[in-house]
């Protein structure tokens, strides 16, 4: 969420520097007002200065003028905030026709209003009309500004962000360091801008599961922000959520939770948008579940959820998030038929902001089939985990890690029915998937050979489970810390293993390893007590 309202606050930013043809005062200072309340999030307010700065152009220029072009453009931005696709798309596309009648079809402005169409379309999973929009726009960028230009730039972040929504992540790197490249020759490096990419690059490493280098890339950004406007400022706070998302995988949680509280605390007292905490607040939400503190979790999705639905459609995306958080927050109370409840809410909201083969349709579906796991219904679990399967197939291929989980999980299904033959087999499908993706060091990767190694011990193929499980130790050492609760787990797994296997000896040496780990993660209580009980069993044999 905050990627993309920066990508918004951008095109008003970018708008108001545009050179303006026979601008009248009343028109600039009903323009003006619309920039300011849509920056305050007061988008009701927004919509009707920009209803009236679109009728005075019409009255007093007609339209083929700027001013029209651009009321109508700013009318797109905000049904494009608010969720409304459709609505969004028919006033970028008159827009366009506007200003390619006015400042010619290679212009700055027509461009401008190309990349936005291509935002739009990515946003609704268009992925070859988005492509098709972006191709067209660096066509005629390379006619009319060239690549020294802010519209370039732009081009390449889009092309990044559609890039690795496809899973093309080695060339959503590339655009990105292209990107980079290109800002840092026009505006430096101690620029608002620069630090924008170093921020897209922190979420591409994040999704890659290289979280030391996102850590790097958000330090970097946020030195730069300091540097250039202090930390007292929404830049800063965005960053602040960001890098909070990054530490809690890390297992850092105490940072985690600093950064966050933090950064809603800038958003409280700096920015003019009232509901401009909601992405923080969903952070510290997923954060408060890991730290098995739910009803702090349903506390900050309530609120996030408030925010959203004072500023967004009912049919928005982000309020379709947000319901379909707090049916995580329910289903860690164990209130099962209330998140079931927020989880159809959720599921309808974004099939109508989205349509039916959206990627995010198929998360809430694999939400529902989760709970449907808890509530050991696995014939329901299996067939949800096959639609979110078919969808993400569907919309992002079979190279998508997204796809990789949904055979991960179904494959967790098998195991629980003891169908080990078929949970071996999608285990793999999946791990072939995340090995190309992540590398072997990957933490998804490590995650698949865990459930695998798992199987195996169940089938009494020992030596097989016992490198996985050994590998699983290595990578989640190496990426996580050694004092992590992901290492503390790998080492109880192979303690069990070798308590299985009959190797007491080696099982002994990983309790006790196990114990060393557990004795700084107090929080990790849950684990330890099962330990514990693995542990004296095993001593009473």
């Amino acid at each position: 969420m905050n990627g993309f309202k920066r990508i918004v606050l951008i095109w008003i930013s970018a708008w108001s520097c545009l050179t303006l043809h026979a601008q009248t005062d009343s028109w600039t200072a009903v323009n003006e007002r619309f920039k300011m309340q849509f920056a305050a999030g007061k988008y009701q307010e927004a919509q009707r200065s920009c209803d009236t700065a679109l009728q005075l152009a019409l009255r007093l220029h007609g339209k083929n003028h700027e001013n029209y072009g651009k009321s109508l453009q700013n009318m797109g931005v905000l049904y494009f905030t608010l969720g409304d696709y459709p609505r969004a798309g028919n006033y970028f596309n008159e827009a366009l026709i506007i200003r390619e009648s006015v400042h010619g079809i290679n212009s700055t402005e027509a461009i401008s209003t190309l990349n936005n169409l291509a935002v739009l379309y990515k946003a609704q999973a268009l992925n070859l009309k988005a492509e098709q929009t972006l191709a067209e726009s660096r066509k005629r960028i390379e006619k009319g500004p060239g690549t020294a230009s802010d519209v370039y730039a732009r081009n390449l972040i889009i092309s990044a962000s559609l890039a690795k929504q496809q899973s093309q992540y080695a060339m959503a790197r590339a655009y990105l360091l292209e990107a980079l490249e290109n800002t840092r020759n026009r505006k430096g490096r101690l620029s608002t801008a620069y630090a924008d990419i170093l921020n897209d690059l922190a979420i591409l490493a994040e999704n890659l599961g290289e979280l030391r280098e996102s850590s790097t890339y958000y330090t970097e950004a946020m030195g730069i922000v300091d540097s250039v406007q202090g930390q007292n400022n929404t830049t800063y706070a965005r960053l602040l959520g960001n890098i909070g998302s990054v530490y809690k995988q890390l297992g850092q949680t105490k940072d985690a939770e600093d950064a966050l509280q933090r950064s809603i605390k800038l958003y409280k007292d700096f920015s003019a948008d009232t509901n401009a905490a909601a992405a923080p607040l969903n952070n510290l939400g997923t954060l408060s579940l890991d730290l098995s503190r739910p009803l702090e979790a349903l506390n900050c999705f309530q609120r996030a959820a408030a925010m959203y639905r004072n500023t967004r459609t009912a049919a928005s995306a982000e309020y379709g998030m947000s319901l379909n958080n707090l049916g995580l927050a329910y289903k860690a109370l164990g209130s099962y038929a209330e998140a079931l409840q927020y989880y159809q809410r959720a599921l309808e909201t974004r099939e109508s902001a989205l349509g039916k083969g959206h990627p995010d349709v198929a998360a809430t579906l694999n939400n529902m089939a989760i709970l449907y796991e808890d509530m050991n219904n696995h014939t329901l679990s299996l067939q949800y985990h096959v639609a979110a399967a078919e969808i993400r197939k569907t919309a992002l291929g079979t190279t998508h890690p997204d796809y990789a989980a949904s055979l991960y999980n179904r494959g967790r299904i098998h195991a629980q029915l003891k169908d080990y033959q078929q949970a071996i087999t999608l285990y793999r499908q999946a791990l072939d998937i995340r090995l190309k993706v992540y590398g072997p060091n990957g933490l998804p990767v490590a995650s698949t050979k865990e459930a695998m190694a798992g199987v195996l011990v169940n089938q009494s193929q020992y030596p097989e489970a016992e490198q996985l499980y050994l590998s699983v130790a290595s990578v989640y050492r190496r990426s996580l810390g050694k004092f992590s609760e992901a290492h503390a787990m790998a080492m109880y797994n192979l303690s069990s293993l070798y308590t299985s296997w009959n190797k007491y000896d080696k099982a002994f040496l990983c309790f006790d390893s196990s114990f060393h780990l557990l004795d700084s993660l107090p929080h990790a209580r849950k684990l330890h007590m099962q330990c514990r009980a693995a542990y004296c069993g095993l001593r009473r044999r």
